[in-house]
Formats: structure tokens, sequence, C-alpha cells
């Protein structure tokens, strides 16, 4: 079956992934990405999209709800 992830998606993904990355530099950068991209408006929308998203990996989307707005 294909994945229904757009780009934006896809993006968000790789950067809650990489928060798991046991490379600090890989961490941090995925972090302080997460951080820039949640000044934009519409991060919190694209959040609730990952957490809702059935083709996602269940861990994948337990890790949106860990992510704090500023």
């Amino acid at each position: 079956m294909a994945s229904v992830v757009d780009h934006d998606q896809q993006w968000l993904l790789n950067c809650l992934s990489a928060t798991l990355d046991p490379n600090h530099d890989v961490r941090t950068f995925a972090e302080a990405s997460l951080n820039q991209a949640s000044l934009q408006p519409g991060f919190g929308s694209a959040l609730s999209k990952v957490a809702a998203n059935k083709e996602i990996a269940v861990g994948l989307r337990q890790i949106s709800f860990f992510i704090v707005l500023p």
C-alpha cells in the first residue's frame, strides 16, 4: 500500500526520527530544526497530522506528542 505522506510530513518525520539518533550531532541538529520549525505557522497542525496518520509507524506518531511548542 502506498504511503500517504506529503513532502512536509516526510521532513517532519525525518526530524522526529533523528531526535532518537544515538549520534549527538544528528540529534542536536534535529532538535534545533524542530525548534525553528515550531516558530512557523501550521507547525502544530503538521504535528497533529503526523500523530493522526495511521500510515505512519506508531513510534513516530507518539514522538510528535512529546514536542513542546514554544
